[in-house]
């Protein structure tokens, strides 16, 4: 919020400058018409400032002030930036409990996301998640409170190895996860700048009861898991 209000008075201040400087020439020659007595008071001011602009000081601290202002707000834009992608503070921990409402699609492939949460089909209601780690419940301990630490923790518990795969410049992979870690993803997309971090996506198939060894990125078993195919952008990079 600091920078966001910095960064708009500057850009405010710029604005509104030479509007202010006609402002009191206009203004000084209305009270000067309005009370004669006062005019040369105003004429000898009116002198003083043109002697004092055709001086190079001057000059030199006029550049000097408008480089300081350009240079301030140039980098109070970009703390505000940086501030409104942190968003509010990261909850820490996304927990999915033992019965939890899992929202399911059809048998083929269903709802495209692109930087928005996924439209699925009926919703099932009550699903119990067994199976320890690979379908349990989601914790998500962030570290870094960035939008991109949350993306990238969310990711490693998925699975570590997508972390290696984007960071070895690999982005468009497949995953499967638990409904509530999708879930927590659909979270991430939708806040402000997760377009620098994540392109787009699909759901492309969902299990139930279910047990893997084909080596694809994300759970191998659980009671119920979506499979993904998704695309991420090179700002996610460690």
């Amino acid at each position: 919020m600091f920078w966001r209000v910095a960064h708009d008075t500057l850009k405010w201040v710029g604005i509104s400058f030479f509007p202010a400087i006609a402002a009191v020439v206009f203004g000084s020659g209305g009270i000067a018409q309005g009370f004669p007595e006062t005019k040369p008071w105003f004429v000898s001011r009116y002198e003083q400032a043109v002697e004092m602009m055709q001086t190079p000081l001057f000059w030199v601290c006029a550049f000097v002030a408008f480089v300081a202002w350009l240079a301030a707000l140039v980098w109070s834009g970009h703390n505000a930036k940086t501030e409104t992608e942190r968003g509010a503070p990261n909850p820490g921990v996304v927990s999915a409990g033992a019965n939890a409402n899992i929202v399911a699609g059809d048998d083929q492939r269903h709802g495209i996301f692109n930087n928005a949460p996924l439209t699925h089909g009926h919703i099932v209601s009550s699903v119990n998640q067994t199976g320890g780690i690979t379908a349990a419940e989601v914790h998500v301990h962030a570290q870094d409170t960035s939008l991109k630490g949350q993306f990238r923790d969310l990711l490693a518990n998925i699975d570590p190895r997508i972390l290696s795969e984007i960071d070895s410049g690999v982005f468009h992979l497949e995953s499967r996860m638990t409904p509530s870690q999708l879930s927590a993803l659909e979270r991430l997309i939708a806040k402000p700048g997760s377009g620098k971090y994540f392109t787009g996506g699909e759901v492309t198939d969902r299990y139930s009861q279910c047990n893997f060894h084909d080596g694809i990125f994300g759970p191998t078993g659980g009671a119920e898991l979506v499979k993904l195919s998704l695309r991420f952008a090179g700002g996610l990079r460690k």
